[in-house]
This record gives structure tokens, sequence and C-alpha cells, in this order.
């Protein structure tokens, strides 16, 4: 719990006036204030507060923070399973997570709505998680947390966890007004948060670039009146840390690298292309290339023609030249 003085809340109080009626306040106290309302705690509130039992102190219903082990713990209902976690519910990071479930917790994670199978050491993979516990037949919700990297387009909003209050917010250089529990994220661009745990005094902060803009992919090539390609299409506009899956006839291909960080297909077929880029955004494209001659092919199919007529003129002459008996 954060202590503040009242002679540090001096230059917020407003000062009484002859006849306006406005209340004297007690400058002499010098406690813990509470987070969300700026009053004075009282005394059973800060012993609640500050109380450290069996070397763990809570921080909400379910979760308490172990002094020994140094992370979160949650219990469930019947009080028989317990995970350790460096999280705590609604927690956004870009840290790997650690999870350890007690020996008599059924935990299942999941990813974005998906079964999460990997190692619970050092989850660092981008996305939305929740942790559930089995009991009794039944799968409850225990807990979620967000992991997000550099770039992400995953938050609109940053509301820090219960048990959890904003010491500051900057988009950029620029400091963000907030409730002291929300951060508004809709304008995209550098943001740098820091929070605190109430019941700990535990700082935690994120920094993260929202970027919801889609990659600005062109495609080039000889086009016909219906828009299908007669030539090879070079796709460009990638940036460093995008990445791209094509797919000719529904089955994976590659396209050959230019020095200009531009690609290049050139085999017939209908293609669809995907561009990611690092916080999540994609562009998607969908192209058609019809049988073409390219200088290479044109040279072959003229070798073919050459070669045939000089089959035939030779089997023409031989016919003409033919002598019976």
């Amino acid at each position: 719990m954060k202590k503040i003085t009242a002679l540090a809340m001096l230059a917020a109080l407003t000062l009484a006036l002859p006849g306006l009626g406005v209340r004297a306040i007690d400058t002499s106290y010098s406690g813990y204030l509470d987070a969300r309302t700026n009053e004075p705690l009282t005394t059973e509130q800060q012993s609640s507060e500050s109380n450290i039992v069996g070397g763990r102190t809570q921080v909400s219903a379910n979760c308490f923070y172990d002094w020994n082990t140094h992370d979160y713990v949650y219990t469930s209902d019947d009080s028989l399973a317990e995970i350790h976690t460096s999280v705590v519910d609604g927690m956004v990071v870009n840290v790997p997570v650690n999870i350890i479930p007690g020996s008599n917790a059924a935990l299942q994670l999941y990813c974005d709505g998906e079964a999460y199978d990997g190692e619970l050491t050092a989850i660092n993979d981008p996305g939305v998680y929740i942790v559930s516990l089995q009991q009794g037949g039944a799968t409850a919700r225990l807990f979620s947390f967000t992991i997000v990297g550099e770039e992400t387009n995953l938050l609109n909003r940053y509301a820090v966890p219960e048990g959890f209050y904003v010491t500051s917010a900057f988009l950029g250089e620029d400091d963000i007004n907030t409730d002291f529990y929300v951060v508004d994220m809709q304008e995209e661009g550098t943001y740098e948060i820091e929070y605190e745990c109430i019941p700990t005094d535990i700082r935690y902060s994120l920094k993260t670039t929202v970027d919801r803009t889609p990659p600005q992919v062109e495609l080039s090539g000889h086009t016909d009146k219906r828009g299908r390609y007669r030539s090879a299409v070079t796709f460009s506009g990638l940036e460093e840390g995008d990445d791209y899956v094509l797919t000719r006839e529904g089955e994976n291909v590659t396209a050959r690298r230019n020095v200009d960080l531009s690609y290049t297909v050139y085999d017939s077929g209908n293609y669809r292309l995907r561009v990611y880029d690092p916080a999540g955004n994609f562009a998607e494209h969908d192209f058609l290339i019809m049988l073409y001659f390219n200088a290479s092919s044109l040279v072959f199919f003229t070798l073919v023609v050459v070669t045939a007529a000089a089959v035939l003129g030779y089997i023409i002459y031989k016919r003409r030249h033919l002598r019976i008996g």
C-alpha cells in the first residue's frame, strides 16, 4: 500500500474562503490512503491490507502473493489445488509467463480459444490465455492473462488487475490522463505504463507499440481486361519483420526473393497471399496467373517449332526423292 502524507497533498487542496461554506480539511493525517478514494484508511483496513499470513499476502478473493517463492498463488474453491504463476488475473505482459500447477490441480490452458499443449514454463507466444481448473466434473475459469510483443494489435485499453492501480502512463512522450485503473489505448503509438500492486507495493511496467495498420502490399505484373495476370507476379511492400504465407492451388509454395525485398512467382495457377506484420495484422490477396510465355519459354517454344519444321521438311524431302526398286 502506498503511504502518502497530508503535506504531500497540500497542492491539491482547495482553500476555504470566507462565506463560501467550504469545509476545512484536516492536514494532520499522515497514514495510508485508499488508492481509489484518496481517503484515509481505517485501522482495520490498514491491518488487513498490510497483513502477511503464512508468508502470503492476499491480493484478491482467491489470489495470494507468496513472499517465499515470489509469485502468485491461486487456490481452488475446495483449497485442495494450488497453482503458482508469475501473473494475476487480467494482467498484460511482454515477458515470459510461468505456471506451476500443484499435484492436485487438473489444469487446462487455452490460447486464443485453442487448447495449449506446450510447456507451462516460459510461455512466450503472443495471445490471450485462459487458465481453467477441473473440479467435480466441471471446468471453472481460474484466471486469464495476455502476452504481447514489442508491437501488438490486441489492446484497445488496459484495465489493470484487481488490487492494482496505475502510477503513470505515457503515449510516446505525452502523459495520459487515467482514472488510476484503466488506460485508453485506442490511439496507435508506443505506450509505457507503470502500475502497482496495492497490498504488496510491488511495481510492474508494460511497454508496447499499438499498431493496427495492415501491411501495405502491392502486386505488379501484366494483366488482361479481366484482371488476370499474363506474366510473372511480383509482390512488394514488406517491411523488416513481416512474413508471408503463399499458396498455389491450396498448396504452400515459396516465391523467389529479389534484392529489393520484393518476391516473384512465375508458375500459372490460383494463388492466395497473406502478409503478416509483427503486431499480428495481415493483408490478403487472391490472384490468378494464366498460361503465358516468358523469355525462357519463348526460346524453348521457338526451338521446338524450328526443330519440328526441320523434321517435317526432312520427311517431305525424303518422300520426294524416294525411289522404288
